[in-house]
Parts: structure tokens; sequence; C-alpha cells
């Protein structure tokens, strides 16, 4: 990027990014790094005691917020979520009528 060196009419070639870019690259990689540890953690409460079902979506909202795969990955968790909650509902409205 070319920058305005001392002088009136003086420009130089400076390698280094604009001055916000650092701070972004640095959120950026925060958020990774943040976003996959809790990942990795609800992961391994699957096996291990802990509340894996909050803790998972939770890594993954962190990671969605950079990564397209982890959006997706979270609507995909959402849906069947819906699913699965729908059917227990349609399970249990049935079984009411049959002990009738």
């Amino acid at each position: 990027m070319w920058r305005r060196a001392p002088g009136k009419f003086r420009y130089r070639w400076d390698p280094r990014p604009p001055d916000g870019e650092y701070a972004h690259r640095r959120r950026e990689r925060f958020r990774l790094v943040r976003g996959g540890t809790i990942l990795l953690v609800g992961v391994a409460m699957i096996m291990l005691p802990g509340p894996a079902l909050i803790v998972i979506p939770l890594g993954l909202a962190i990671l969605a917020t950079e990564f397209v795969w982890a959006r997706w990955l979270l609507s995909w968790l959402k849906e069947q979520a819906h699913r699965a909650a729908s059917a227990v509902k349609g399970r249990a409205g049935e079984s009411g009528r049959q002990g009738r």
C-alpha cells in the first residue's frame, strides 16, 4: 500500500496492512480459538459429565460469526432439534389418546 511519507508530495511503498487490519485479524483468531475450544470441550462432554447439548451449539455460534460451514452446521442442528421436538410432541399427544 502506498502511504504518504514526510514531505509535501512524497509517497513510499509500505508493506504493512492498514491500521485496523491487525486488530481485525487478531479478533478473527481469537474467535477461532475461543469457538474451537468451546466446541471441543462440548464434544468431550458427550462422554464426560456436562451439558454438551448446550456447549456445542454455543461453540458453533461463536464460529458461525466467521465461518460459513459453522453457520450451516448450526442451522442444520437447529432444524434437527425442531424435528425432534415436534416428534416428541406428536408422540405425547398419541399416547394420551390411547390411554382413554
